[in-house]
This record gives structure tokens, C-alpha cells and sequence, in this order.
């Protein structure tokens, strides 16, 4: 064969067709990030007109019920004192004119009229300085009771 020499060309890196250098995100992830920012952006704005919503609603019926039940509360304690003081006055009659402190069976029966008067109350009372008591009162069942005791030897009978 002859003296030829075989030589093959060498190829070097700017002869080669190159793909472009990656310049940031496809098309598609771009898209992709697109619909989440946006799906997150109205997410958090309806999240904080609700919650500014749900707010204004809370303080609006906080203050309607608190406004019920202090009317309520007024109503029940202005009859509450209105029926007391004519009570009073009856129990000052009572201490005025007849109250028998001396006898505590009298004494308890008396009490327990005042009490079987006035239904709106559960006790009436007398005690002194010596420890000694008479006390009528209404059970939560309506019941009513007597309660008498005095104090000997140090101890309540």
C-alpha cells in the first residue's frame, strides 16, 4: 500500500454545533409557579377579609348578648329590691310589736309565717349575742324547714 499516511481530523469544541446555555426556569415551570403564587395570593386575601369578617361579627353579637343579659340582670335585681324592702319593713313591724325572742317555739313559728308570706324567700333568721338561733327556710324542693340551735359548753346544739 503506499506510503500515505491516514490522518483524521481532529475536532475541537468550537467546530461542534452547541445547545445554548441554560439561561433560568422552562416555560412551563414559570407557568407552574404562576397559578401557585396566585392560588396563594387570593387564598390569603380571602383568609383576611374572613377573619376581619368573623371578627367584626364576634364583637358585634359579644356585645348584643352582654347587653341581654345585663338588661335581664337589672330587671331580676330591681324585683329582687323591690320585694325586699316591704319584707323588711313587715320583719320590722314584727321586732316592733310581737317578735317573741324569749320563747324559741313561738319565735320559729313566726318565722316561718314571714317565710310562707314571702315565696321569693329562702331563709329568715334570728340569732343573738348568746349563740343562740331560729331559722325558717325553703328547700330548693320547696320544703319548708326549721332550724333552731345554741351554743353550750363551747359546742353548737
Amino acid at each position: 500500500m503506499g506510503g500515505g499516511k491516514l490522518t483524521t481530523p481532529m475536532s475541537t469544541p468550537t467546530d461542534s454545533p452547541s445547545a445554548p446555555p441554560a439561561r433560568g426556569l422552562s416555560f412551563r415551570v414559570k407557568l407552574v409557579l404562576g397559578v401557585c403564587g396566585l392560588v396563594l395570593v387570593t387564598g390569603a386575601v380571602v383568609l383576611w377579609l374572613a377573619h376581619r369578617s368573623t371578627r367584626a361579627s364576634t364583637e358585634a353579637l359579644t356585645g348584643s348578648v352582654f347587653r341581654e343579659v345585663s338588661g335581664r340582670a337589672v330587671t331580676h335585681t330591681r324585683g329582687f329590691v323591690l320585694r325586699a324592702a316591704p319584707v323588711l319593713e313587715s320583719l320590722v313591724q314584727l321586732a316592733d310589736k310581737g317578735l317573741v325572742l324569749e320563747n324559741p317555739d313561738r319565735l320559729a313559728l313566726q318565722l316561718l309565717a314571714v317565710l310562707k308570706a314571702n315565696p321569693g324567700l329562702s331563709w329568715v333568721s334570728y340569732s343573738d349575742e348568746n349563740g343562740t338561733f331560729t331559722g325558717a327556710n325553703r328547700t330548693p324542693e320547696g320544703e319548708l324547714r326549721l332550724n333552731r340551735s345554741h351554743i353550750a359548753g363551747r359546742k353548737t346544739l
